[in-house]
């Protein structure tokens, strides 16, 4: 039988040897809806700064916006908020 693992992080301990797959199914099984959570969470969190951009160019432009910002990953959409916040509040 082939030993199966997980490598973990120094930050939760040992890394995690599963002695089949059944083993390793079960516990990705019970790891998946907070792993769910976490990728909807993010994704509304995404989906609020491309909005919050969206106000800052503009309401007549949204949808051109959206566009662009489709294109954009998600690090650069929060920086360009950020930056575009500094911007209004020195202002």
């Amino acid at each position: 039988m082939t030993d199966y693992m997980i490598n973990k992080s120094a930050i939760f301990g040992e890394i995690e040897h599963f002695d089949s797959q059944q083993k390793l199914s079960d516990y990705l099984d019970n790891i998946k809806p907070y792993l769910a959570d976490i990728i909807i969470d993010f994704n509304c969190l995404a989906d609020e700064i491309s909005s919050l951009l969206c106000d800052i160019y503009g309401a007549d432009n949204h949808k051109k916006i959206y566009v662009v910002l489709s294109e954009i990953m998600f690090k650069r959409k929060a920086t360009t908020l950020f930056k575009l916040y500094n911007i209004e509040n020195t202002s």
